[in-house]
């Protein structure tokens, strides 16, 4: 299949888009949860990684056990030394997070709350001289306490429709974001929320969303598997950051290989197919960065064919992204919603059962139109949200009259537009983009 890349080369006038700042400056975050890939000679970090675009990193923080703090201020220290140019997020420990019964985590009693407030800014104090510290996250919390959701409910006399499961988990994780304000006010408090009925109800205890979906590749003869769960969840992030104060929102896709759990560890490897539209397709509808999960389970031949290249897109992309939202200069034809016939998924186990529902997914073509400043160029970057062949056209602006339209790899190859319209086919769950030069 032949992979078309194109850019807008114009210029144009628009509303700068609010960008993230790392360092003070316009970040897109391209990253990967590990530096390494699978039995790496170095476990510091592959160069190439990094070479290729990676521009942050994802450290491990356990406030609980004070040799291993200092194993992170160290090693983050090492990082601003090395890769001055890479950002740092902190991941904190559950265990420092959350109570333990012996079996499940809980919330903190109440009473215990001002000594782990306390030193939970004694910990982050350790990190203030380092410039490099972009964010402080925490994986998943739903996963780990709606086990005792109930119980707690019960001691406090309350009920499920009275204060919400979102109630529950807000309370649980604001206090790491209230604090981190407090000692480093410049990070961004970035947990990653593990269930998309979580988002919006959450969306107050932080200052970005961190979405995630590793679906499976193809299941009985579906082309694309379940493919559409990664341009459903982009579709209620975006709109999560549309009703709420977040800042935006940074997705997290798959990257490995090899992996020894149900369900991946039957199915088809992501090809590099698959890979492009599971990172880029989530740029089409706004995400703030892309963090892929996870290298170490990634052969270091899979890296280098599969994932190494989406660094090297991504960074490529880079001055567009960062610029001026265009799309009042084109629209599509493809807006309407996808809809996806499922299995039904129960409640809190994430089990399927034999039954049906339909998925209303996102658009079947979304697209973005981004302007580089350095020359007025500008990128639209179109994605395929289905899982069959797509016809869609785009009309553009008179703005964009005698417009030539060339490809960004192949700048020989030229594509039609007549009476201002570009048509376009995207194969299934494709990601396409074009140029376009006076």
């Amino acid at each position: 299949m032949k992979k078309i890349i194109v850019l807008l080369v114009l210029a144009v006038f628009s509303l700068q888009a609010e960008n993230l700042k790392f360092k003070g400056k316009d970040y897109y975050m391209i990253s990967n949860w590990s530096p390494v890939w699978r039995h790496s000679a170095d476990n510091f970090a592959n160069r190439e990684i990094f070479e290729a675009g990676c521009n942050s990193v994802w450290l491990p923080l356990m406030p609980e056990n004070p040799a291993k703090v200092q194993e992170t201020v160290a090693l983050a220290k090492r990082w601003q030394k090395e890769y001055p140019d890479v950002a740092i997020v902190l991941v904190v420990s559950h265990y420092f997070a959350f109570a333990h019964d012996g079996k499940n985590f809980k919330l903190h009693d109440e009473k215990e709350l001002p000594e782990l407030r306390r030193k939970f800014r004694e910990t982050l104090a350790l990190f203030k001289d380092n410039e490099n510290i972009f964010g402080i996250s925490l994986d998943e919390p739903e996963n780990s306490i709606f086990q005792n959701y109930g119980k707690w409910l019960e001691e406090r006399g309350l009920n499920a429709k009275s204060y919400l499961f979102t109630d529950y988990v807000t309370l649980a994780i604001k206090w790491l974001g209230e604090e981190t304000k407090k000692v480093l006010p410049n990070a961004y408090y970035m947990p990653i929320v593990a269930w998309w009925n979580s988002y919006e109800g959450t969306a107050s205890a932080y200052d970005l969303l961190v979405s995630n979906s590793y679906p499976e590749t193809d299941r009985e003869q579906n082309p694309g598997g379940k493919f559409f769960q990664v341009a459903y969840d982009c579709r209620i992030s975006k709109e999560t950051v549309e009703k709420t104060k977040l800042k935006g929102y940074i997705y997290m896709p798959p990257a490995f290989n090899v992996i020894t759990v149900a369900p991946w560890n039957n199915m088809r490897e992501y090809s590099a197919l698959d890979l492009r539209y599971l990172w880029l397709s989530p740029v089409t509808q706004d995400a703030r960065g892309i963090c892929g999960w996870i290298m170490y389970r990634a052969t270091e031949k899979y890296a280098r064919a599969n994932i190494l290249p989406l660094f090297e897109e991504l960074k490529a992309f880079t001055p567009w992204l960062l610029g001026e939202d265009c799309r009042r200069l084109a629209t599509n034809d493809q807006g309407e919603i996808y809809i996806h016939r499922m299995r039904k998924v129960v409640k809190m186990a994430g089990e399927e059962i034999d039954e049906y529902e339909d998925m209303a997914v996102a658009s079947r073509c979304t697209w973005i139109l981004k302007r580089n400043p350095a020359d007025g160029s500008l990128l639209l970057l179109a994605a395929n949200n289905t899982p069959a062949e797509l016809k869609t056209t785009f009309t553009l602006s008179p703005e964009l009259d005698g417009c030539k339209i060339i490809g960004f790899h192949d700048r020989d190859s030229t594509y039609r537009s007549q009476d201002r319209k570009v048509a376009l086919t995207l194969a299934a769950y494709e990601v396409l983009a074009i140029r376009l030069d006076r």
